[in-house]
């Protein structure tokens, strides 16, 4: 028996000795690291008491170095009070003055130990080995140096300030546990129980040495986590963007991240188990032999169908049967949209080089023929009178008005050449004249002063612009940007409907609305129409070039061009550009809400 209870000592003494080197030299500068280091220097001392004490014959040997191994149990308090002040960080100006407190208590009931025999009478020996009589003050002496520990065990809330993560409260739960049952331990083998008369097997060094060094070095290591990398993998995973999935077996889901849960609006438990082919299509059955990046459709049980980048990192345990994988699932419509819109931008800027270089060449023979087509026409009228002074030539009055028809379709058709040219010669551009300072609302008025005439007889218009609206724009450029909206709102209500016209200032930004309750937009259309050459109406009313060029002024601008619509609900364009004031006044209460627009 006393061989096992020589190496349990020998063991907690190199333990205690190696903590406490591997704590100081993590950085021996640091105050607390040096306060630290001292908890498993006294349990070393305590436990090195104890090795010596065991070796000895004689009871007087061995009840002086039960005596000398106070300096180790009856310090050990202090030090653990003295590091608990340092380490939280609004510990109280009582319990920082309770640290001297601590020591001069601890200092005095060693000496009462050691010198007088109030706290130890003598020694014994056991079947186990040597055991001791303790002294009439053996309690005091004994609460004087426990009274610091349980100082800090009842303080233990101060350690964690509230809305602590659940990862942090699990932590300090285990070092609250570890620290009660090691005091416990210590106080039945080393204090209670001799003190009753029961001989037992002192493991008070042990216990405390192995919680208390640990304690001690993971918070010099990690702070306040023990354990902390495994302890916080999970608040660590929910910090992430991209959604993050732990498979075991082949495929079935163990847990998952915050991002991935709320990518799939599913809840753990719902996922906990799942396949996850299930969500993600097409993706192997056996994700673990996944190797590389793909690019697949994730199905949420709504329906939705979202682009995803799944990202593999095969694991595989120590039995080969036990593999699992960690996957990284990456949101892809963020990236789809920024993608759409630069392959928009590129084409628009290649068409406006186009025209660029070609404009020149084809502007030429065209203003020519136009010049020609005009001589001919201001030809027209003095045959046209020589024909009406003789009736009995029906016939060729007939071709001479059919010629001018031709000539008037060839002119109209030699414009709208010329006026495509110039549309598409601005994406090649930037803009067109200097910035100033305008009211965007007067802009407003100004373009639906243009674009009324293209709206029918039966068409309610509602305006809805008070104050003043500042903006930083090309003036002329954003009239049209508007009279393009107005038109298309126009169109979209045919001869009868509702177009309303409102302005508010959101965020330091001005949003104009063109709101109308046509037939809306089609889903199958709504990805188009801001794409060049693109449009609904039929072949001569609508270049295509409208929605395109209006969203290239509006981004040059600074700003954005939105739209809200879905078919059958009307639609909704709102141009959004920073402001440079506040707009006054109130909007009009008497102003309705009317959805819809076409493209062109």
């Amino acid at each position: 028996m006393i061989e096992a209870f020589l190496l349990i000592k020998i063991l907690t003494c190199i333990v205690s000795v190696s903590f406490a080197s591997a704590v100081v030299s993590r950085d021996p500068g640091l105050k607390v690291t040096r306060i630290m280091a001292m908890i498993p220097v006294c349990t070393a001392v305590w436990s090195f008491c104890e090795i010596l004490w065991s070796l000895q014959t004689d009871p007087e040997q061995v009840a002086r170095f039960v005596r000398v191994s106070s300096l180790g149990w009856m310090m050990v308090g202090a030090f653990c009070l003295h590091t608990f002040v340092e380490i939280v960080d609004a510990p109280g100006r009582v319990m920082r003055l309770l640290v001297p407190v601590a020591y001069v208590l601890g200092l005095s009931s060693v000496m009462v130990y050691n010198f007088t025999s109030l706290g130890l009478v003598s020694a014994f020996l056991t079947d186990w080995g040597w055991s001791y009589h303790f002294g009439p003050l053996f309690l005091v002496l004994y609460c004087t140096a426990l009274w610091p520990l349980s100082l800090v065990v009842g303080s233990w809330g101060r350690v964690l300030p509230r809305g602590g993560s659940k990862g942090e409260r699990r932590v300090w739960l285990t070092i609250y546990v570890a620290v009660v049952v090691a005091l416990t331990i210590a106080t039945l083998t080393d204090a209670l129980l001799p003190l009753l008369g029961i001989s037992v097997i002192p493991l008070g060094s042990t216990t405390i040495v192995f919680v208390g060094t640990g304690v001690a070095y993971q918070f010099h290591r990690y702070g306040y986590s023990l354990l902390a990398p495994g302890a916080f993998a999970s608040e660590i995973l929910d910090t992430l963007g991209d959604g993050v999935v732990l498979l075991r077996g082949v495929g079935r889901i163990h847990s998952t991240n915050l991002a991935f849960e709320r990518l799939t609006g599913m809840r753990p438990g719902e996922l906990r188990g799942l396949e996850l082919s299930r969500l993600v299509k097409e993706l192997p059955r056996d994700s673990a032999r996944i190797s590389d990046a793909l690019e697949l459709e994730l199905v949420t049980p709504g329906g939705a169908r979202i682009p995803v980048l799944v990202l593999p990192a095969p694991m595989e345990a120590s039995l080969r049967s036990a593999r699992g994988a960690a996957l990284v699932i990456r949101d892809l419509r963020e990236v789809r949209f920024l993608l759409d819109r630069l392959l928009v931008s590129g084409r628009l800027v290649a068409v406006g080089e186009i025209a660029e270089s070609l404009s020149e060449e084809i502007m030429e023979p065209i203003l020519e023929m136009r010049s020609h087509l005009e001589g001919v026409l201001s030809q027209q009228s003095p045959l046209e009178e020589f024909v009406h002074a003789r009736a009995e030539l029906e016939s060729v009055e007939e071709l001479v008005q059919e010629r001018r028809d031709l000539l008037d379709e060839c002119i109209e058709g030699v414009d709208r050449i010329e006026k495509i040219l110039s549309e598409v010669r601005g994406f090649s551009q930037n803009r067109t004249g200097p910035q100033e300072k305008a009211d965007l609302n007067r802009l407003a008025v100004d373009a639906l002063r243009i674009a009324r005439v293209r709206a029918g007889s039966r068409v309610r218009i509602r305006e809805a612009l008070p104050g003043e609206a500042l903006v930083s724009c090309v003036p002329d450029e954003i009239t049209r940007v508007i009279v393009n909206l107005l038109v298309n709102a126009f169109y979209a209500v045919h001869e009868t409907g509702n177009v309303a016209l409102r302005s508010v200032v959101e965020d330091g930004r001005v949003r104009l609305s063109v709101e109308d309750d046509g037939e809306g937009i089609a889903p199958d259309v709504i990805e188009r129409i801001f794409d060049p050459f693109y449009t609904t109406k039929p072949v001569g009313e609508g270049t295509g070039l409208g929605l395109a060029i209006s969203q290239h002024i509006v981004r040059q601008h600074g700003g954005e061009l939105r739209v809200e619509t879905g078919s059958g609900q009307g639609t909704i364009f709102s141009l959004v550009l920073p402001a440079l004031g506040r707009m006054s006044g109130a909007t009009d209460p008497g102003a309705e809400d009317v959805r819809g627009v076409g493209t062109g």
